[in-house]
This record gives C-alpha cells, structure tokens and sequence, in this order.
C-alpha cells in the first residue's frame, strides 16, 4: 500500500441529490480517513449531501452558479492549493477544469470520472451530442488519466474517443461507509404483512420508473403488494397519474428523497432497477449489501457487471414490463442468496477503491516526476 501523503482535490457540481455527488463525497471522506489532504469543490455548496462529508474534508465552493462563469476561480485555486491530482465528475465540471487547468499551466494530474454511458448521456440532440464530443474531444485529452466506472463504459468511451484508450482506467464507485447516509427519519412503511418492492433514483426518463409500475400492475393481479419508489424528479407527477390509470395508486408510495435508505432496504422484499442506460448504480450496489433480491434491467452500463451477468440478480431486457413483472413473481416465490449478494457487495466497499485512486495518483505523479 502507497503511504505518501498526496493532497487530493474532489470536484462535482453540487451536493444534491444524485451519484456523481454521494461518490464525490465518499471518496474525500475515504482520503482523508487514510490521512490525505482532501479539498472538496462545487460551485456553490448547495444540496443535502454537503452534510456527509468529514469534517476533515475541506470543502470549497466557487461562488458561481454556472461552470462557465467559474473559470477564474478554479484557476485561483489551482494556483493557490496546487493539489496533486483532482478527480472530476460530471462533463461541464471536466470541461471547467481541464481549461482551466491549462491556462494556469498547473502540474496538478487532472482524473476525469465518466459515472455514465457516455454516448447515451451527451444528449437526444444530434446536434449537441456532435457539438460537445467536439468539446471533449479537445479537452478531454488533455487530461492526465480517465476513470470509467465500468467495463461497459470504458468501451462506450473507446469507442467515442479511440486517442483515449491508453488513458482509461476501469474503477467501480464507491458503496459509502456504514451510517454514511445520514440519521433522517425512516419512511412509513405501510401494510408491513405485504410484499415490499422497493425501487430508487431520480424521477426522471432514464429510470423508466413507468415501465416499474406497469409490471408492478400486473404483479398485484396475482399477489397483494407494495411499491415504493425513493427519489424527485420533472416525472412525478406523470408517474402518479399512470398509477392512478392503472388502478394501483393506493399499493404505491412516492416518499421522495430519502436521505437514508437503510429501513426501506432492510424491509424490502425485491429491489426492482428499471433504468434506460447506468453508468455503475450505486442503488444497485446498496441494495446486494442489504442482502435484497434484485430485478434489474439489463441495460447499457454496469448493471450487468454489478450482477455478473445475472449471478446476483435477475435481468430483464430495457422496458419490458411483462417480463419483469415475472421476474418480480419469480424472485417473491423463492429465497436465499442474501449472503452471496452481500459478499458480492464487499467489492465495492469505499477503501477498496480509494486505495485504487491513490494507486493511481502514485503512478500519474511518479510519471510526472520523472
């Protein structure tokens, strides 16, 4: 294990709600657990995840709304902090660093961390897909090493950007420290003799979370159950309509954020992921580390990884109600495998991939030194 003291910044656009923000937090919290100097940047510090990270982590806020507008403090400090490495989520975060990073001719090793499929999250628009790969076509390679977060995605990334391929390196996100979540009041849970099917993300159209309550509708024809979906998002008002058309409003429940996930996954039955495209869910992960039985679609990214390839969990093909509504039944009629599911979980604990950062971080300033 690598003992030199780095000092590491960890920049994403804000702390609400969402994966690129809980991985930014884990992983400065993991740093500065073994004793690294840890700077954690947004723009303007706003969001429910600020609050999880450890007091020994620094954190910075650039006072800008936008990236655009916040070129010149990010240059002011990179040249006044001169971090050794900073690792970057999030594309207009990447852009705003990898600029100004040149301008300023740091020799801080700027990581790039793509937490998609990248080509499935440029854009539905041609045009602004074209526009921004000819953005990061000429930023990203100036950056000193890319970090996907599954295999999948580093082939999607390859595939768009062939000069990248010696750069990419292959890390999973990080399952959070136990009690990482927060001490929020659990969700009322009702009709606790029923079956517990549980889903979880932002309410938004690449959940597909439609698809989950159409097969939860034809689940509760054949067995009395409850679904609750954890998350906000622009589509909860049209999810709750559809379970209104569908008959099935009272068995659903809409809690929205939930800080800690904990007492939904522990009384959960299945954990139903219905995405359109991932990059590596760390639902998904939450949920094998709780043991839970898992339906998930088997869609662009890393959810397959997650479940090698249906191992750990049962997958269904992208927005097919019918067959996941079988898999639902299929996983309520049997049991077992809760330990392999959480021993499976154990590949993703925070100071597995910390220590796989910091691994290299040693090997892009080693290089630099030279």
């Amino acid at each position: 294990m690598n003992t030199k003291s780095f000092h590491i910044a960890v920049a994403a656009g804000s702390f609400r709600m969402g994966g690129a923000e809980k991985t930014a937090v884990t992983l400065s919290n993991a740093f500065s657990a073994w004793g690294h100097t840890v700077d954690l940047i947004t723009l303007q510090g706003e969001g429910a995840f600020g609050s999880l990270a450890s007091p020994t982590v620094n954190i910075v806020t650039l006072g800008k709304r936008r990236a655009r507008f916040a070129v010149f403090p990010m240059m002011a400090y990179l040249k006044k902090n001169r971090p050794d490495a900073i690792i970057v989520m999030q594309p207009h975060i990447q852009l705003l660093v990898l600029i100004a990073s040149r301008f300023v001719r740091s020799k801080c090793r700027v990581i790039v961390n793509e937490q998609s499929t990248f080509s499935k999250n440029v854009s539905e628009s041609e045009r602004l897909g074209w526009m921004m790969k000819q953005i990061y076509r000429y930023c990203i390679g100036r950056s000193d090493a890319v970090v996907a977060v599954s295999s999948a995605g580093a082939g999607d990334l390859k595939k768009v950007f062939p000069f990248l391929k010696s750069k990419i390196r292959i890390i999973y996100n990080p399952l959070g420290f136990p009690g990482e979540n927060g001490n929020t009041d659990p969700v009322l849970i009702p009709k606790r003799d029923l079956p517990l099917i549980l889903g979880a993300g932002r309410l938004s159209p690449e959940k597909d979370f439609s698809t989950l309550i159409t097969a939860f509708s034809m689940v509760v024809k054949s067995t009395p159950a409850r679904l609750i979906i954890a998350g906000e998002g622009p589509e909860r008002n049209m999810l709750e309509l559809l379970t209104e058309r569908l008959g099935c409003r009272e068995s659903v429940t809409f809690p929205g954020y939930v800080g800690d996930m904990q007492s939904l996954y522990q009384e959960a039955d299945v954990f139903v992921l219905s995405s359109r495209y991932e990059g590596l869910p760390l639902v998904l992960v939450e949920a094998l580390a709780a043991g839970n039985k898992i339906v998930a679609t088997d869609s662009p990214g890393g959810t397959s990884e997650i479940l090698a390839a249906g191992k750990f969990g049962e997958l269904v093909p992208v927005g097919d109600s019918s067959k996941m509504a079988a898999s639902i039944l299929n996983q309520l009629s049997h049991s077992g495998g809760r330990e392999i599911r959480i021993a499976r979980s154990k590949d993703f604990y925070a100071d597995r991939i910390a220590a796989q950062y910091i691994e290299l971080v040693t090997q892009l300033t080693r290089n630099g030194d030279a």
